[in-house]
């Protein structure tokens, strides 16, 4: 089931100011942080220009959201070995915001390296 259009437009700001102030506007040609939402999932990626095509760029997965619509809350996914995976540190649902800040501090390495 899609995200309620509210909870939508706040995440969507919140991943937006968290994109701009993550990346230094100098480094923002070499590399963006970008988001992209799909029913109910909304996953934030890194984007590079191709190193052997700079017309062309190449996505990373770093983080997926996923809302549930049932408990109004959120689970968090890492992408490993190919896979989104839950991501274990954080059982159960949560607010977004508490999710965001996970993937900032990133304590053991697996959304920023």
């Amino acid at each position: 089931m899609p995200i309620p259009e509210f909870e939508l437009r706040r995440v969507e700001k919140l991943l937006g100011e968290y994109c701009e102030q993550r990346v230094p506007p100098n480094v923002r040609h070499e590399v963006m942080l970008r988001f992209i939402t799909c029913g109910d999932l909304v996953t934030l990626y890194e984007e590079r220009p191709y190193h052997l095509d700079k017309a062309r760029t190449t996505r990373t997965g770093i983080a997926q959201f996923e809302y549930d619509t049932k408990l109004a809350g959120w689970r968090l996914y890492c992408h490993a070995r190919g896979q989104w995976r839950p991501f274990n540190l954080v059982k159960g649902v949560h607010r977004f915001e508490d999710l965001l800040g996970e993937v900032n501090a990133d304590t053991i390495g697996i959304f920023w390296g």
